[in-house]
């Protein structure tokens, strides 16, 4: 990502972190570009976890409420659906034109239990 996205340093990112200044990389969006590929950790010279102390910053900006809200969004529909993504006729039609078969159904109360034990930030109430 640090290729693609401008301004996105895990290296930035860990020495603001040395520095103490995390509370200041929480209020950027340059952490949530992360997609945890670990690449920078096979590069690294000095074997520094890099992905894993930004998939602790991300949790704990989750924990302060700093989280974006697409992410919080999503959270809220698996809340709500048990699934990341709605379903519809259209996927119906994709899945059997391939052959597949219909998508399970869910346990959404399962899915909500799990969430409430992991402390997730869902909107329990169902609003914005």
């Amino acid at each position: 990502m640090a290729r693609v996205v401008e301004g996105f340093s895990p290296r930035r990112i860990l020495w603001e972190v040395f520095l103490g200044l995390e509370k200041g990389i929480m209020e950027k969006d340059n952490l949530w570009f992360c997609l945890s590929c670990h690449l920078c950790m096979e590069v690294c010279p000095m074997n520094v976890k890099v992905s894993h102390i930004i998939m602790l910053l991300k949790n704990i900006a989750v924990e302060r409420g700093k989280a974006p809200n697409g992410l919080l969004d999503e959270v809220n529909s698996i809340f709500k659906t048990g699934r990341s993504m709605p379903l519809s006729p259209a996927i119906d039609k994709r899945r059997a034109a391939f052959s597949l078969p219909p998508l399970p159904s869910v346990d959404v109360e399962e899915v909500r239990i799990l969430m409430r034990k992991l402390k997730l930030p869902f909107n329990e109430g169902g609003k914005k």
